[in-house]
């Protein structure tokens, strides 16, 4: 993994991102979702696995002053399929077509994933297609669908470049190596991230089912592994 970290740390602001690989055994994989933010309220969270689920939390409760974008389950583990998103469609995901970018000043694009036991996935970003902050305006909905590739991860971010100017993702997500060491990519993707910006990181590891030997792979609590790094925890 080369391209993603120097990708990373050429752009300090990506907004939200998610980062799909599969180890080069074919055996199992792991979806990773980080947050990046510019405000005390964006700043002020943590991601915590509640069961099935990863949901970002309030750090300080007294510093929440709009849950509206910023506190939603991030991450659904589902028998069969697991889901990552960076807002509320997460528990939405069948009804994506319906679903357009945030309602804020940026129009953040809407970015989601959903993985299969076979390893299989699909990522996806739904983006404005006029001026930002204007809630009407016109959206393209992108989608793209993905074979297991032992050895490949993949990624894609709400935004790309400067805090101070960020652009919404564009093109088809960037693609990478990936040699199998699941704490490695956790510790790379989190040293790439803006120290001043990151905020927090959560990496789901899971096995995959080899259909044609009729494996199948039920994900659950216990099956699907999780590793959280929160800033915020780190301070204090």
């Amino acid at each position: 993994m080369k391209a993603l970290p120097e990708r990373l740390k050429a752009s300090p602001y990506p907004g939200r991102g998610i980062i799909l690989g599969t180890a080069p055994d074919g055996l199992s994989g792991f979806a990773l979702y980080f947050l990046t933010g510019r405000s005390v309220n964006s700043r002020n969270r943590v991601i915590k696995r509640e069961g099935n689920l990863l949901r970002t939390e309030a750090f300080d409760p007294a510093l929440l002053s709009d849950p509206t974008l910023v506190i939603y389950n991030a991450a659904r583990i589902e028998s069969d399929r697991i889901v990552v998103t960076n807002g509320s469609q997460t528990d939405d995901i069948d009804n994506l077509h319906a679903w357009t970018f945030e309602p804020d000043s940026l129009s953040t694009p809407r970015i989601s994933a959903v993985i299969v036991p076979d390893g299989a996935y699909e990522l996806s970003i739904l983006k404005s297609l006029g001026t930002a902050g204007v809630a009407e305006a016109a959206v393209t909905r992108q989608y793209f669908e993905y074979e297991p590739q032992p050895g490949t991860l993949r990624f894609i971010s709400t935004y790309n470049g400067s805090a101070e100017n960020p652009q919404a993702f564009a093109g088809e997500p960037l693609a990478d190596g990936f040699d199998g060491n699941y704490d490695l990519a956790f510790d790379k993707i989190w040293e790439a991230l803006d120290r001043e910006n990151r905020i927090s990181i959560a990496m789901l590891t899971y096995p995959i089912s080899n259909i044609s030997k009729g494996e199948q792979a039920e994900w659950n609590s216990n099956t699907v592994s999780t590793r959280i790094r929160n800033q915020r925890e780190l301070e204090e």
